[in-house]
């Protein structure tokens, strides 16, 4: 008796085929959601390095300020005084050309003076769907400081 071997290696080559765009599917789907999480941690990271900036910008700003500046004028004046900021940019000056550093990224915030010994700097940055927020607390010792002194960005 002659076996009938017709079509088995078509078989073999569609199975073998089939297998393979399995995997190939697979493969596809784990290196999407790697590529799609590494923009989403960059764009995280983004908002929340503005974020930060921000609040040291604005904490050495208050550290510095004194009668003759305007940088007086972001200090609140009354316990649970808020001062609102809206839409903060991050300008570096870079010889004559100044750069818009936080390019893309919505920043608005609020100064506290939760007592007369504390200053709360919130900053909440949002760089395109990502949100990140960022707090400083400034002390000041009415009896031996003259200036705030800034604590560590949260």
């Amino acid at each position: 008796m002659i076996k009938n071997r017709r079509g088995s290696t078509l078989t073999a080559v569609i199975v073998v085929m089939l297998i393979a765009m399995t995997l190939m599917g697979g493969m596809t789907t784990i290196a999407y959601s790697y590529y799609k999480r590494s923009f989403d941690d960059n764009y995280t990271r983004q908002a929340k390095l503005c974020s930060q900036s921000a609040c040291e910008v604005i904490g050495k700003d208050i550290h510095q300020a004194d009668e003759k500046t305007d940088y007086s004028k972001l200090i609140p004046t009354e316990s649970n005084e808020i001062i609102k900021l809206d839409n903060i940019s991050l300008i570096k000056t870079n010889g004559s050309s100044p750069a818009n550093v936080s390019n893309g990224v919505t920043m608005n915030g609020t100064i506290k003076l939760v007592d007369s010994k504390t200053i709360e700097i919130t900053i909440i940055a949002t760089y395109k769907t990502h949100t990140a927020t960022s707090t400083l607390k400034m002390l000041k010792n009415e009896e031996t400081d003259t200036n705030w002194q800034m604590g560590q960005v949260k």
